[in-house]
C-alpha cells in the first residue's frame, strides 16, 4: 500500500550530469472517501525518461473544484509517497495539524518528480466528499472549542448589534428629521419651480420688448445717420458760403476804407470852400460899403454867394450822406471834381 513520508527521509543519489526530464504522468485517477476518517487516492504509475525514482506528491484543499493554481501549491501538500506506489491514504490537510471532517468536500490531486527534483505539471484534480471525520477526540474539543470561541464571537457581535441598533434609531430619528426637512424642502423647491417659470415668462416678454425696441433703436440710428450725412453736407456748403463771405467782407473793408480817405479829402475841400466864400463875403462886403456904384454887381454877387452857399450845404449833406455809404472812388470823382469847385471859387 502507499504511505505518506516526510520531507526528511527524502534522500535521493545524484548522476554526474543532471537529468532535467520531467516524467510523463497524467495525475490523480480517482478518490475514495473511508470509514476510518481518511480519503485515497489513486493513480497509474508515471513514465517517461525522468531520473529515478519517481515519486509522487499528493496535493488537498478543502472546498469543491478548487483551480489548480490554488491547489498546486506546497502549503497544500498531504505528502509524498515513494516510488512503485499508486495510491495514497489522506487524513490531514497540507498543514498536518488539520484532520478531514465528515460531510465536507475536498479537492484532490497528485503530480510526479524524478529524482533529480523536476515535477511534471498536469492540473488534473477529482472532488470527494468526507464519511467519516479522522481523530474523533481531537475533532470534538476543536468543535468544542470553536463554539465557545463562537459563543464568545456571538456575544460580542450580540452586544455591537445592541449599539448597532441604537445607533440605528438615533440615524431614523435623524433620518425622520430629514425627511421632514426634504418636504420642506421640496415644497419650497416647487414654490421656487413656479416662480421661477413666471420670471421666465416675463423674461421672454421683456426679451421681445427690447427686440421691438431695438429694431426701433435700428430705423432712428439709421434716420439719424442720414441725417447726419445732409448735416455734414450743410456744413460743408457753410463753409464754402463763410470762405466766400469772407472775401467779400475783406473786399468790402478795402472799399470802405478807400471812401473814407475820399469822404475825408472831400471834407478838406468843403471846409476850404467854405473859408473862400466867407472871405468872398468879407469883401463883398466892404465893396458895398465903399462903393455904392457897383451895388447892382454886389446884389448879384451876393446871390452868386447865397447860390454857393447853397451848394456848400447840398455838399456837406453829400459828405454825410457819403460819411455812411461805401462808394468807389471812380464814383465820388465823378460827383465831385476838384478842378470844378476850384473853378467856380476862381469865378
Amino acid at each position: 500500500m502507499g504511505y505518506l513520508f516526510s520531507e526528511a527521509v527524502k534522500t535521493f543519489p545524484q548522476t554526474a550530469v543532471q537529468n532535467t526530464t520531467a516524467p510523463t504522468f497524467s495525475g490523480v485517477s480517482s478518490v475514495v472517501p473511508n470509514n476510518d476518517g481518511s480519503i485515497t487516492a489513486n493513480w497509474s504509475v508515471a513514465t517517461g525518461a525522468a531520473a529515478t525514482p519517481i515519486r509522487y506528491k499528493v496535493y488537498i484543499a478543502l472546498g469543491a473544484s478548487v483551480a489548480p493554481t490554488t491547489l498546486f501549491v506546497g502549503a497544500n501538500i498531504a505528502g509524498e509517497v515513494q516510488s512503485g506506489s499508486t495510491f495514497a491514504n489522506i487524513f490531514q490537510l497540507g498543514d498536518k495539524a488539520t484532520y478531514l471532517i465528515n460531510g465536507l468536500t475536498y479537492t484532490v490531486g497528485v503530480r510526479a518528480y524524478s529524482a533529480e527534483n523536476i515535477t511534471e505539471t498536469n492540473n488534473a484534480t477529482l472532488n470527494v466528499t468526507a464519511v467519516a471525520s479522522g481523530n474523533i477526540g481531537g475533532v470534538i474539543q476543536a468543535t468544542s472549542s470553536a463554539l465557545i470561541a463562537t459563543q464568545l464571537l456571538l456575544q460580542t457581535d450580540h452586544s455591537n448589534f445592541q449599539a448597532d441598533h441604537t445607533a440605528f434609531q438615533g440615524d431614523h430619528t435623524a433620518f425622520q428629521g430629514d425627511h421632514s426637512n426634504f418636504q420642506t424642502d421640496h415644497t419650497n423647491f416647487g414654490t421656487d419651480h413656479s416662480n421661477f417659470l413666471t420670471d421666465h415668462s416675463n423674461f421672454q416678454s421683456d426679451l421681445s420688448t427690447f427686440a421691438a425696441d431695438l429694431a426701433t433703436f435700428a430705423t432712428g440710428l439709421t434716420a439719424f445717420a442720414n441725417s447726419n450725412t445732409a448735416f455734414a453736407s450743410s456744413l460743408t456748403t457753410l463753409a464754402a458760403n463763410l470762405s466766400t463771405l469772407a472775401g467779400q467782407l475783406t473786399t468790402f473793408a478795402t472799399n470802405n476804407t478807400n471812401a473814407a480817405t475820399n469822404n475825408s479829402t472831400l471834407a478838406g475841400y468843403v471846409a476850404t470852400l467854405s473859408s473862400q466864400l466867407t472871405a468872398l463875403a468879407t469883401t463883398a462886403a466892404s465893396l458895398a460899403s465903399s462903393d455904392a456904384g457897383i451895388a447892382a454887381s454886389i446884389v448879384e454877387l451876393n446871390n452868386t454867394v447865397d447860390l454857393f452857399e447853397s451848394l456848400t450845404d447840398t455838399l456837406e449833406a453829400l459828405v454825410s450822406t457819403l460819411s455812411s455809404a461805401v462808394i468807389p472812388t471812380d464814383v465820388l470823382g465823378a460827383v465831385v471834381d476838384d478842378d470844378e469847385i476850384t473853378g467856380l471859387v476862381e469865378g
